[in-house]
């Protein structure tokens, strides 16, 4: 098995609205359905990223997340990360942090952005 860590956000990528109260455990347990588990790292943390095109010094955006880790065979890493796609357009984001055995890997939404 290899683990595998995501991180959602709490809000949305476009409003930076919280989401609806059933939105991250019904993807929970939509994660553990189809991967066989998925268990919870860090609740409600904030971290912070900063917009590439933003002037140096600025552009910096608090980011409230989830931490999770879900461990799959590595036959499985490609599912994962394909589902994990579709949950960064879920979640509207522009992309979702996702690391594999401490490779770290910025996952697109596939319907673009924004």
């Amino acid at each position: 098995m290899i683990a595998c860590e995501v991180v959602i956000p709490t809000v949305s990528g476009r409003t930076r609205l919280p989401w609806h109260p059933n939105k991250l455990p019904d993807w929970e347990t939509a994660t553990a359905y189809l991967f066989g588990g998925i268990s919870p790292i860090a609740i409600g943390v904030v971290g912070k990223w900063r917009k590439p095109a933003a002037p140096p010094g600025m552009g910096i955006v608090p980011d409230p997340q989830n931490r999770y880790e879900v461990a799959v065979e590595s036959a499985r890493i490609a599912e994962l990360r394909e589902f994990l796609r579709f949950t960064c357009a879920h979640f509207e984001q522009e992309c979702l942090y996702f690391n594999v055995s401490g490779n770290v890997e910025f996952l697109d939404n596939p319907l673009g952005w924004p």
